[in-house]
């Protein structure tokens, strides 16, 4: 488990990308609301700064970037917990 501190440039930039993309149009379902969805979005822009990587970018046509690690799709699973 990562203990990593959340960053006001992380907060910002996963509040910019939900208030302008709906990342929760999954057609299975399990889409999440903007809170939900900004939690995701946290999570792997701090996975991405932990990797020492730029923040992903999601303007490439799909909704969401798949983190490549040694080759391999990694997908980021983010749960937010409260105390």
């Amino acid at each position: 488990m990562l203990n990593l501190k959340l960053t006001d440039e992380v907060r910002t930039y996963a509040n910019q990308q939900v208030s302008i993309k709906n990342f929760g149009m999954r057609s299975a379902g399990f889409n999440g609301n903007r809170i939900r969805q900004y939690t995701g979005i946290v999570g792997e822009c701090m996975i991405h700064q932990a990797l020492d990587r730029d923040l992903p970018n999601y303007n490439s046509g799909s909704l969401i970037e798949d983190l490549k690690i040694n080759n391999r799709k990694v997908e980021v699973q983010t749960l937010a917990r409260n105390g």
